[in-house]
C-alpha cells in the first residue's frame, strides 16, 4: 500500500497496480495539480455536471470525474442535483464549491 498525501481517498482493496499508478500519478504532481484545476473549474462556473466540465477542462474525461470524486471527499466540492447535461443528454449531478467551515 502506498502512502502519502492522498492515501485516505485510495480503496485498500485496489489491486497493487492500481496503488501503483497512484502512487506515480502523485509523485508527479498531476493529481494536485488536476485537483486544483478542477476546483477552481467548479469554483468559477458552479452547477455544472462533469460532463460540461469535461467538455471545457482540456483533460481526459477520466481525470475530471476521479479529481471530482476526490474533491468531493476532502469536501472541496459539493454534488447538487440532477439535471440533463447539455453535453452528453444524459441525466448527470451537478457539482458546486463546497461551503466553508466555520
Amino acid at each position: 500500500m502506498t502512502g502519502g498525501l492522498f492515501a485516505h481517498l485510495r480503496h485498500n482493496d485496489d489491486p497493487r497496480t492500481s496503488h501503483d499508478a497512484i502512487a506515480a500519478h502523485d509523485a508527479s504532481g498531476l493529481r494536485a495539480t488536476n485537483l486544483k484545476r478542477v476546483q477552481a473549474m467548479v469554483e468559477s462556473s458552479p452547477g455544472r455536471t462533469a460532463g460540461e466540465l469535461e467538455a471545457v477542462a482540456g483533460l481526459p474525461d477520466y481525470e475530471v470525474r476521479r479529481r471530482l470524486s476526490d474533491l468531493k471527499k476532502l469536501a472541496r466540492v459539493a454534488q447538487g442535483s440532477r439535471r440533463i447535461c447539455t453535453v452528453t443528454g444524459n441525466g448527470m449531478m451537478t457539482w458546486w464549491p463546497a461551503e466553508p467551515t466555520p
